[in-house]
Order: C-alpha cells, then sequence, then structure tokens
C-alpha cells in the first residue's frame, strides 16, 4: 500500500428541531423552550485514489450521542443515495452537548403533545445526516492535508478523591478528606486541516478531550462551547471554512471546575466574558440561571481558536497532496460486565424507594435505572459479549480511532503512548454498542480503580463493560494502528 493523491469533501446541515423537544443529558425531563444556537453536523469525505477500502466519511453532530440502531438506519440509507460507497466506512461522533433532543425512545416522559417525540426526531436527524454524507461524499476533489498539535485547557478531571477510598463525580474539594482526583487531563488540540489544488484552507479537524457540557442544564438547544469555537475561528478565517469537532477520550473529563472558580469566574470577567451570550439569550427570550458557564463558554472559544491560529501557519509548511492512506472496521467482542447479587439487592431497594418517593423530578429516571440493573441480573448469563464497533483509519503520519464509550482519559493515554503515529486522534461517542443488555448511546467505560472508588460512571447501570472490556479495547487497537503501519511502512 504505497502514498496516493487524495479526494476531500466536506458538507454541512443544521440538525436543530422546529419544535419543543427532550433534551438528553440529566436524569430528569427537560423541555427545551426555544433555540439559543443551531445545532448542526458536518461530514469530511477522504478517498485516496485508487482504494475504495480506505475511503471514509467522517461525520460529527451536536447530541449527546447516536445509538447503533440510528446508525444502521443513516447507513441502509447511503446504500440507496451514495451508490459505489460502503456505507460501513462511514462513522458517526458526537460532541456530547447536553442541549440537544434525545433519540432514545423511554429516557424521558411528558403529556405534552408540542413535544416532538425522540421517534419523530429520530426520522429528521436519519434524513439529515445522510444527506450531508453524500453530499460530502459528492463533493470530493484532488487535495493535500497536513496536521499539527497546539495546546488548549479545556477539560478537567471530575472525579475527586477522598481519604477513605471513595471517590465522587463532581465531588467537594475544599474539604479535609479530599485526596486529590482520580486521573490526569489533556490539554492538546490535535489538527487536521485540508486544502484544495491551490493550497486554501477548505476545512479543519478539531480533536479535544473535552464533552461540551457547559450548559448541562440548559433549557434550551445550543451546541454548546461548539458554537462559540466555530464562530471565533470563521471570524479569523472564514465562515467558509468547515470545522469538524471530535471528542477525544474524556469520561472522566469535564469542562467544570472543581477547583479555583473563584479565580476563573473573576478572570472572564475582567474580560467582559458571556456579555454577547448573554445578549443573544434575552433576544431569543430565554434564561440562564449558571451564567458563570456563559463566560467560560466564550472562553473556550478563545483558547480553541487561538490554538488553531497558532498551528495553522506552521501546518501550512507541510501540505501533503500524496500520503498513505487506510481504514480498517472492525467489531470487538467485549465481556459484559456482570450486576452481582449484591448490587441487584441494592437496585430493588432502589426501585422501593424510588416508587415512593415519585414526587421527586428524577423519579422516573431512578425506577427506570434500577429496573435496568435488575433486569440485566435476570438475564445476563445469556449475554455474556457485547460488540463494538471501532474504526482505525491512517492518514499521512496520523491515526484516528475511534470507540462507542464516554472513554476515561487512562485507556486513551495507554493508546496514544503505544501508538506508531506521530499523532493519534482517539474519538470516542462513536456509534453504539450491540447487546440484548445495552439501552441507548453513551455508556462509560471506567477504570479498575473508578469502579473501586464508585459514584456515578462508574456503577454498573452506566456500564456494559468494565475495566476488562477496557484493557481488550486498548489491545486491540494498538494492534490495529500498528497493522496500519506496518501495511504501509
Amino acid at each position: 500500500m504505497q502514498s496516493a493523491a487524495v479526494k476531500i469533501g466536506w458538507a454541512r446541515t443544521d440538525i436543530t428541531p422546529a419544535q419543543p423537544v427532550m433534551l438528553r443529558g440529566q436524569l430528569y425531563t427537560r423541555i427545551s423552550r426555544g433555540t439559543l444556537d443551531p445545532i448542526t453536523a458536518t461530514a469530511l469525505a477522504i478517498e485516496p485514489e485508487g482504494d475504495a477500502d480506505a475511503a471514509a466519511v467522517i461525520v460529527t453532530c451536536d447530541l449527546v450521542g447516536v445509538p447503533h440502531r440510528t446508525v444502521k438506519m443513516i447507513r441502509d440509507a447511503l446504500v440507496r443515495r451514495a451508490p459505489g460507497f460502503d456505507p460501513r466506512r462511514m462513522f458517526l461522533g458526537a460532541t456530547h452537548t447536553h442541549s440537544a433532543p434525545a433519540l432514545e425512545r423511554g429516557l424521558y416522559t411528558t403529556a405534552d403533545p408540542a413535544v416532538m417525540e425522540p421517534s419523530a426526531y429520530e426520522a429528521f436527524f436519519v434524513e439529515r445526516i445522510a444527506d450531508v454524507a453524500t453530499r460530502a461524499w459528492a463533493d470530493r476533489c484532488t487535495g493535500g492535508i497536513s496536521w499539527g498539535l497546539g495546546h488548549a485547557v479545556l477539560g478537567r478531571n471530575r472525579r475527586a478523591v477522598y481519604t477513605d477510598g471513595t471517590s465522587a463525580m463532581y465531588g467537594r474539594t475544599a474539604v479535609e478528606t479530599f485526596a486529590g482526583f482520580e486521573n490526569g487531563e489533556d490539554h492538546g488540540v490535535d489538527l487536521l486541516f485540508t486544502w484544495n489544488d491551490a493550497d486554501e484552507l477548505t476545512g479543519m479537524v478539531v480533536n479535544v478531550a473535552c464533552p461540551s457540557q457547559l450548559s448541562e442544564h440548559s433549557l434550551y438547544i445550543s451546541a454548546d462551547f461548539w458554537h462559540e469555537v466555530r464562530t471565533a475561528i470563521s471570524r479569523g478565517l472564514s465562515k467558509d471554512v468547515y470545522v469538524l469537532a471530535q471528542c477525544a477520550a474524556a469520561g472522566d473529563q469535564s469542562p467544570h471546575l472543581l477547583m479555583g472558580r473563584e479565580a476563573e469566574t473573576r478572570m472572564a470577567s475582567l474580560a467582559g466574558m458571556g456579555a454577547e451570550i448573554q445578549q443573544r439569550l434575552a433576544a431569543a427570550g430565554l434564561e440562564e440561571a449558571e451564567t458563570n458557564r456563559l463566560a467560560r463558554r466564550e472562553e473556550f472559544g478563545r483558547r480553541l481558536s487561538m490554538a488553531v491560529l497558532d498551528v495553522l501557519p506552521l501546518a501550512r509548511k507541510d501540505i501533503r497532496k500524496t500520503l498513505p492512506c487506510a481504514h480498517l472496521v472492525k467489531t470487538l467482542h467485549l465481556p459484559v460486565r456482570m450486576v452481582t447479587d449484591e448490587e441487584k439487592q441494592r437496585a430493588e431497594k432502589e426501585l422501593a424507594d424510588a416508587r415512593a418517593n415519585q414526587e421527586r423530578r428524577d423519579a422516573y429516571a431512578r425506577i427506570r435505572r434500577a429496573s435496568r440493573i435488575i433486569e440485566r441480573h435476570a438475564c445476563q448469563a445469556q449475554h455474556t459479549l457485547a460488540d463494538a464497533e471501532i474504526h482505525l483509519l491512517r492518514i499521512g503520519d496520523i491515526a484516528m480511532a475511534t470507540n462507542p464509550f464516554e472513554l476515561y482519559l487512562e485507556y486513551g493515554t495507554r493508546i496514544k503512548a503505544r501508538s506508531p503515529a506521530q499523532q493519534t486522534f482517539l474519538v470516542q461517542l462513536v456509534g453504539g454498542v450491540e447487546s440484548p443488555l445495552q439501552q441507548g448511546c453513551g455508556m462509560y467505560l471506567p477504570t479498575e480503580r473508578a469502579v473501586k472508588g464508585g459514584s456515578y460512571s462508574a456503577g454498573i447501570v452506566d456500564n456494559i463493560t468494565g475495566p476488562e472490556g477496557g484493557s481488550i479495547l486498548v489491545e486491540e487497537t494498538v494492534a490495529a494502528v500498528r497493522q496500519l503501519w506496518q501495511a504501509i511502512s
């Protein structure tokens, strides 16, 4: 497998619903009251000349995640729309905004007939994604690719550890028992740039280890901080430049601060951050109680756009018009994390308490989550493996490796450290996991330390596989990336 000229195509689309929806991301129902900024999907098609098996259509959307069922529907549509393209070589990721519609049925409940049902939004979404992927594929022309590495402080570890060995998601840190954070952070910004034959910039992939959930309790639709990033980049470059966002391994990362919040808030205030978003909120007749997070959205836009503008002139010096490309698609069979008898008993108590306290706004979620544990315990002996689709790409000297989880950073660190690539773009929340025990998308994949520490994201109801599955994912990903390098070197 040798270097070849590449064809590149881009497209984007609006996936904002026209009516109220149930917003995904919390353990209680939120109904959208309006739209602060549009949610979108962006597609990048890459095809080396003479090698259709190495082609890829990379799509990212402003949602929490996309279930495997929905991805299948999109691929079925691509069979009809894009003849000659293998739809399995399209993969779809998500920025993990908590201010966008739910695709899954049964996660939330409402009696309001004006609210768009998840099934109706899913049909709309499938049509839009199939269209944007088709247009990107049809748009491809010869061009060049370059890449680079920048830095921006975005994601912070969100799991506090205490002296008794326990952990807590968003736990208190200003207490005597606080012992530190469970893992580190990754402030790298992996960047891939595309160029036309005249060496004019056409688009970029921006990959960061941070989910976009600064506005996670909002009652409006929003792309969260990625809207500010796209706006800042378009102001600094051109509104015609495509920006495809990717979330790297960040299951234990968050844009929120567990310490140093007062200092950050003061600096944002001195810089006048957040005023522009406040004006847009007022113009749309919307409200936001957590105004300090609006300032951080603007600050994230500034930080990421600065990283892009720092790296861009350097990446421009090394545009590759011919380069090695490859694309592997694999299905991993990961061991299901088994529900213990003790976990089942706790779930039964939780279920009884939830049913007795249905006035709580999270009562529906508590009942659903406890019931899921009990149901898993009853049938898990017949379903010991879960299928996880992963994609491995080589594009020049960089690798791109996907997974369907909210993947804890440690696994990403292990993959990056052992990858033969110059840079490795990890992309979480791509597709879903297939298992009769799995519902929805975006289940966490925690480390052994996290499971021992407990708390949200490390509990049995939040996982379909556990640390053993995480290690298999690491080994299979590293082996596949090495295979791509050996095949081309």
